[in-house]
């Protein structure tokens, strides 16, 4: 190899190095405080106060995905099709001024609607709190463009600044807010106010990056590809959360708030692979106009999906530890649901390793209608099984909809453009990551599941290593080499 090629690669490897640094800082500095918090949160929160404040955050959730307007990904494919960086720019900021009016039409909707929601949501919380919340929510898509626009134009140490600095506000207002006794009433209320600064930072910062603007064919890209991914998003929510609005009626609120938390904590698992996703997602549509760009992206799925499996495992027992060592007995509960919702969220992140294809279009009519086929299957399963199987009916009929929409998308993208994802050797390595948890050791003991996990995360990562998902350069060359030899 010569000393220019070598250069070359040196550096190509330091491209890709330091935005995802950057990324792993700032998921780590703001998801990973989320997680900090749940311990001040089970400390100052009775169960039934715990659950109620997670039914609400999936209101706001709700309303967030419609205000978002599928702006990111509305981003990402317009502005990769545009090889010049001012017209990326016009791209940028004629979706900003409609993210802007989405914002003033959703906060208008939901203010005039707001007695309507308390009525159904509101228990417990004041007025301010309630109608703050609701706005803050509406105010997602301005919050979200900017955040992409980072990330598209290269940024990595910008986005992980504002990030870091708005997750860090989040959770130091959240513990003062419990601390001082204003309960989830004051938490609603803090994080609005979080919600409103971070808006107004971002307009400011958007505005001078590449201005804002209103034109007829940015409004009608959200019309064609944002519209359609707007409900796919809310056709997801039905899939991940709209499990809540029907266990609130048929379990007890200890057993919604040992089921809340371990969905809380089962997020980690997804979290710890948004480095790598964070950097992923905007390139590679982008990757698909070279001639690589397929065998690209299955190679990107794969080692994603080994680090997911890993990060499962982790999570599975890491978590039950954290429960058992840190939290009030009240909750102890959440352990047995946790390596269930940990499937759960690798089945939701699949997805997003086979999707690639099915976003190629000019429109997103095709991601809406394998979402709403998702959404079907787990709503039909919601209100057949819950009443009779509580939990256990949410996670099945959860499972049942999540493998139907990997198997969809998997379809559905080999018709647009055929990659060749390694399905069977990413099989292989999920089987083994549920065989080592599923015979997990019963023992009192504190020390010896850690142990395990920590043999099981290390057989995992090897099992990945010798299947190909993971390619470490001197195992490689050497392989190589012995194959040549």
């Amino acid at each position: 190899m010569t000393t220019a090629s070598a250069s070359n690669r040196r550096n190509s490897v330091l491209s890709t190095i330091r935005p995802a640094l950057a990324y792993l800082v700032s998921i780590a500095l703001t998801k990973g405080l989320s997680l900090v918090t749940v311990p001040v949160f089970t400390h100052y929160l009775v169960p039934a106060d715990f659950a109620r404040l997670e039914v609400f955050a999936s209101l706001i959730e709700f309303i967030g995905l419609v205000a978002a307007l599928g702006l990111a990904d509305t981003l990402f494919r317009f502005a990769a099709s545009d090889g010049d960086s001012h017209g990326q720019a016009r791209v940028a900021s004629g979706l900003f001024g409609a993210g802007l009016l989405t914002a003033a039409a959703i906060s208008t909707a939901v203010l005039c609607g707001g007695e309507t929601l308390k009525a159904g949501f509101g228990a417990g919380f004041s007025v301010l709190a309630f109608d703050s919340a609701l706005i803050g929510a509406a105010l997602t898509g301005v919050i979200t463009l900017p955040l992409a626009w980072m990330r598209f134009s290269q940024r990595p140490m910008l986005f992980m600044g504002f990030t870091v600095a708005r997750g860090l506000a989040q959770t130091l207002l959240s513990v003062t807010v419990l601390s001082q006794g204003y309960g989830v009433d004051g938490v609603v209320f803090g994080n609005a106010m979080i919600e409103f600064i971070s808006a107004a930072a971002l307009i400011f910062w958007q505005f001078n990056s590449t201005g804002i603007s209103i034109d007829r064919n940015s409004l009608r890209r959200c019309g064609v590809y944002g519209l359609p991914l707007v409900g796919a998003s809310l056709a997801m929510f039905a899939v991940g959360n709209l499990d809540r609005w029907f266990l609130v009626n048929y379990v007890e609120p200890d057993t919604l708030a040992e089921y809340a938390l371990a969905l809380k904590l089962a997020l980690a698992t997804p979290l710890m692979i948004q480095p790598f996703l964070l950097w992923w997602y905007p390139l590679r549509l982008s990757w698909l106009r070279d001639a690589d760009g397929p065998a690209r992206n299955a190679r990107a799925a794969g080692r994603g999906f080994a680090l997911l499996v890993a990060s499962g495992v982790f999570v599975c027992f890491a978590g039950a530890e954290f429960i058992s060592l840190l939290l009030p007995s009240a909750y102890s509960g959440a352990a047995a649901f946790l390596p269930a919702i940990v499937f759960l969220c690798g089945l939701n992140e699949l997805s997003g390793f086979v999707n690639v294809g099915s976003y190629q279009g000019d429109n997103g009519y095709r991601i809406l209608a394998i979402n709403i086929a998702a959404a079907m299957i787990a709503l039909i399963g919601y209100s057949v099984s819950i009443p009779h199987f509580g939990v256990w009916g949410a996670i099945a009929s959860t499972a049942l909809a999540q493998a139907a929409r990997v198997v969809f998308f998997i379809v559905a993208g080999s018709r647009s453009q055929a990659m060749p994802v390694p399905y069977g050797r990413m099989a292989i390595l999920a089987a083994f990551a549920v065989i080592v948890v599923a015979f997990r050791p019963e023992v009192s003991n504190w020390w010896v599941i850690p142990l395990y996990g920590l043999g099981a995360l290390l057989i995992c990562n090897l099992v990945a290593i010798v299947l190909g998902l993971f390619a470490l350069p001197t195992l490689r060359a050497g392989f190589s080499r012995w194959k040549t030899s």
